[in-house]
């Protein structure tokens, strides 16, 4: 995980910052996100991550949506 975040803390150059002052006002403006610099940093997981929401997502909605097993009027 501390790789993980020095990682993140770095990669101000790789999205065309001078430093990671200029990030994080990029960020708080935002003129980038987070999700933008994730998908950029480590696209795989995040393709894998977005199908299991996706998954989940449409289980959630087809439960929602199925009959109801009591009295119908």
């Amino acid at each position: 995980m501390l790789k993980d975040t020095n990682e993140f803390r770095e990669s101000f150059s790789r999205f065309g910052y001078s430093d990671t002052g200029a990030l994080l006002k990029a960020i708080g403006s935002g003129i980038i996100t987070v999700r933008d610099m994730f998908r950029k940093l480590r696209p795989q997981e995040e393709e894998m991550d977005e199908r299991t929401e996706e998954e989940e997502s449409t289980r959630f909605f087809d439960f929602a949506r199925s009959k109801s097993k009591g009295i119908i009027l």
